[in-house]
């Protein structure tokens, strides 16, 4: 990189550096050994990488659809309905779980005797006399299912920047 890449190779280069083998594939990885899977990711061939690196970004991204050339050249092959869908995440249902089978578990961990006697609490709400912010969370009336998203080092709204800068979800 030179320092005069345009802003949407420039987020992708942060996204192939880091999110990317710090987040998605990491999980992949671990999910797949877990089943016994073997898992390839062809579209991360080097010389397929560097090519791609290489095209100007209207190829890349155009009227607010991503991976253009990809999906264009695939377009014979593949249905329009199949193509051009929307995403489809791969979330866990981590609020009904702290909702219903890990809620007494994760509430005694949280808000539990031994957290107590160390003088610390982890429920701000409570802390600033709220005590109604954590009976919300504790049973549903908030959603906070994308915590993890955040907590992988994305922004608040959950998307990568690279999928910011295109405005996709």
């Amino acid at each position: 990189m030179d320092g005069q890449e345009n802003p949407l190779s420039l987020i992708q280069y942060l996204d192939f550096k880091t999110w990317l083998p710090g987040d998605i594939l990491t999980k992949v990885d671990r999910a797949s050994m877990a089943h016994s899977l073997e898992v390839r990711v062809p579209l991360l061939d080097h010389e397929f990488c560097e090519y791609a690196a290489t095209l100007p970004p209207s190829l890349k991204l155009r009227g607010g659809e991503g991976k253009y050339i990809l999906k264009k050249a695939l377009e014979p092959h593949l249905p329009h309905d199949i193509m051009y869908r929307s995403k489809k995440g791969f979330s866990i249902p981590l609020a009904a779980w702290l909702r219903g089978p890990l809620r007494d578990a994760v509430q005694e961990a949280v808000l539990g005797k031994r957290l107590e006697e160390t003088g610390r609490s982890l429920d701000i709400a409570e802390e600033e006399g709220d005590i109604a912010g954590r009976e919300v969370a504790l049973h549903g009336r908030v959603d906070h299912g994308r915590a993890p998203g955040r907590a992988a080092g994305r922004q608040v709204d959950g998307r990568r920047p690279s999928a910011r800068l295109a405005g996709r979800r």
